[in-house]
């Protein structure tokens, strides 16, 4: 289910293209017998009001002109008798073929436009079409503009497959999906960013809804199948200034009517939102369609390819396309591009785009991705296909946006709510924690264990760890968990019981251990031995309620609980890279308290951070964009993943468990608001049980 939610979300998000034709006037001596007569003729002038029909005589024949819209820098017309709609550009001739035969025997030239009037060219031509002269079809994009609404149909077809080929076991799943897509453009209005301060914004909106069937076909399973409806809505904010995306929504809803093995009550049914927040201060990587065609002349025949260099050699790769053909897409003639790819020597991308010059979106898209890989031990492939066609009567915004093409967007340094402190090995707790814990419990206390009281007892109660920290001077905790198994009875003063953090401590390393092929070590199983930077340890602090106490009601002691020693593993980043002052863990609780959704999920009705099944996490590098599969997400669909160096994490429940779950995520440096996510629906647990 997990994967088929992804597959949709991302077949659900597309960047915009659109074409307006661009000047490519021919020389009119035809050896064929296409030039000459009529060549020399000067034009005739006619105005023309908005919607208005007249008739005009080109060389002893009579055609019926329609002007069916206008805008800033061209005129959409009609031709009759039989009907042909073509788009003019302002200076810029067109080439007609009005009787079907084999030449062009009509241009026609916009020489005026002012507002609901309009003045065009005409000449009788006779130009061979496919001869040495004949036009190049040339598309050149149009920016959208508020209230541009297009609606597509919309395909889904995936497989996975794998094979063992010792036991013969084998699994296939394949998903067939189909539904509608709507894409349109907003606004103006007004959104925060990740700091909370409010920016001028356009909103691109995504929606996508239908059905889909999913099979499985394997060694221990018949051939089972299962149906259920999708629906997937995006939203993106850009800014006015830069044209980044500062802040972006994202619905998504799954329903199945029954599972073969469910042993939870039916229809299935999750619905997840995430809201999340890219950092504004980095530079935005362009999408595959910027590199192509965005912004570019292309003309039928074209071929090109740019190189993508990406974060590493595992995401980086030449993109070839070419200018295959014209095809007419409903009413719409649009030129067909294929782009293509190979990535790691295994992974295949395909990507055809129709693009027209009379719409700011693709006319027709496909897309292709085929992963696959055999040796001597198995096979695996999978395949994932998406389609959309554009249907019914597109409409065309007539407001254009207000981008400020040399503006720069200001953002705040921090985030106002946030608290930050100097740090070395581990974010303070921050102004929560103004006691020497100890032993002791104080009743106003949320979390009962600062971070660094943690790793300073760890520290000198643990003499692996106290080793360690003298072999790696430079490492710091990259990972860090709280939670607490609580004394129910206790409820609701949330003291007793254990309170845990689990510490990760690693250093970085200045070289790639990947790459270092040569010289690798092997362990006594001939398995590879990696680089040993990474101490990982469990501290708990045990509170427990006394019975007739004479003073204080709790009793505490703190253990280190769990000491898994050193491993293998090492830093995403020198400690020098991060910043020194840093976000608290009582500042990432204000922020949360400010944030309205993220408040109603975390606090209870007193406004105390309700303990009850909560997480609290420090995580270094699990949002980081320097992955190769998310890099090339992000180039191929224009999803910006959210990501940040350093992320106080916040969790309560999961779905596994529950069915629901509520998480956000604040950067240390800087107290950003990377995402807030939410997903609730039936527990995984008992799906397939």
């Amino acid at each position: 289910m997990k994967s088929l939610v992804l597959t949709i979300c991302i077949a659900a998000i597309l960047v915009n293209a659109a074409f307006v034709i661009i000047d490519h006037r021919p020389d009119n001596d035809d050896e064929e017998g296409g030039g000459g007569g009529d060549d020399d003729v000067e034009p005739e002038e006619n105005e023309f009001t908005l919607g208005e029909e007249k008739a005009i005589e080109i060389d002893g024949a009579t055609h019926t002109i329609t002007v069916l819209s206008i805008a800033e820098n061209n005129v959409r017309i009609k031709i009759e008798s039989d009907p042909i709609e073509v788009i003019l550009s302002m200076g810029i001739p067109e080439y007609i073929n009005t009787d079907d035969d084999d030449f062009y025997d009509l241009e026609l030239n916009v020489t005026d436009i002012d507002d609901e009037d309009v003045t065009i060219e005409f000449r009788p031509i006779h130009i061979r079409i496919g001869g040495v002269e004949d036009i190049p079809f040339w598309v050149e994009i149009p920016e959208r503009r508020f209230g541009d609404d297009y609606r597509y149909d919309f395909t889904l077809f995936a497989q996975i497959y794998w094979e063992d080929y010792e036991t013969g076991n084998y699994s296939k799943y394949t998903i067939v999906g189909n539904g509608q897509w709507d894409e349109g453009t907003y606004g103006p209005s007004k959104a925060e960013s990740g700091y909370s301060d409010v920016h001028d914004v356009a909103m691109f909106r995504r929606d996508l809804e239908g059905s889909f069937t999913l099979s499985l076909d394997s060694h221990e399973t018949d051939k089972i199948s299962v149906g259920g409806t999708f629906s997937a809505e995006s939203k993106d904010y850009l800014e006015f200034e830069e044209k980044k995306v500062i802040k972006s929504m994202n619905h998504g809803e799954l329903s199945v009517d029954k599972l073969p093995k469910a042993s939870v009550p039916v229809p299935i049914h999750y619905v997840a939102d995430l809201r999340y927040y890219p950092d504004p201060s980095e530079e935005r990587m362009p999408t595959l369609d910027e590199e192509v065609y965005e912004g570019k002349n292309i003309s039928e025949g074209d071929t090109g390819s740019f190189l993508f260099q990406g974060s590493s050699e595992y995401s980086g790769g030449y993109y070839n396309w070419t200018a295959e053909d014209v095809e007419k897409i409903g009413e719409y003639p649009s030129l067909r591009l294929n782009i293509t790819t190979r990535v790691w020597n295994f992974f295949d991308f395909k990507k055809l785009v129709w693009l027209s010059n009379e719409a700011p979106f693709p006319t027709k898209e496909f897309m292709r991705t085929n992963s696959s890989y055999e040796d001597e031990n198995g096979t695996f492939w999978m395949i994932i296909e998406t389609e959309r066609t554009l249907v019914g009567n597109p409409t065309r915004g007539n407001k254009e946006i207000a981008w400020k093409d040399n503006g720069f967007a200001e953002f705040p340094d921090f985030h106002p709510e946030g608290e930050y402190l100097n740090w070395e090995k581990i974010p303070k707790g921050g102004h929560m924690f103004n006691m020497d814990e100890g032993n002791a419990v104080n009743d106003e206390l949320p979390v009962h264990m600062s971070p660094e009281y943690a790793l300073e007892f760890a520290l000198e109660n643990s003499g692996d760890l106290a080793d360690f920290m003298k072999e790696n001077p430079g490492a710091y905790v990259t990972n860090a968990v709280y939670n607490a198994t609580l004394d129910e009875t206790d409820i609701p003063q949330q003291n007793a019981g254990s309170h845990y953090w689990n510490l990760t401590l690693q250093d970085w390393i200045d070289y790639d251990p990947w790459d270092d092929d040569e010289d690798k070590e092997e362990d006594e199983n001939g398995e590879r031995k990696w680089p040993e930077h990474r101490y990982g340890l469990r501290v708990a602090k045990n509170i427990t309620r006394d019975i007739n106490p004479f003073s204080d009601p709790y009793s505490a002691e703190i253990e280190i609980d769990k000491d898994y020693g050193q491993r293998a593993g090492w830093a995403n980043y020198d400690r020098t890279e991060i910043e020194k002052k840093g976000l608290t863990l009582s500042g990432a609780v204000d922020i949360l308290d400010s944030d309205e959704g993220a408040s109603d999920a975390f606090f209870d009705l007193s406004g105390e951070l309700d303990m009850d099944n909560l997480l609290i996490a420090i995580g270094e590098g699990g949002t980081s964009e320097e992955m190769p599969g998310a890099e090339i997400i992000q180039l191929i669909t224009g999803i910006t993943m959210p990501h940040s160096k350093f992320v106080w994490h916040f969790q309560k429940g999961t779905v596994y468990h529950s069915g629901d779950t509520f998480m956000t995520g604040m950067d240390i440096e800087t107290g950003r608001l990377v995402y807030v996510m939410e997903v609730s629906g039936n527990q995984i647990m008992g799906l397939f049980s």
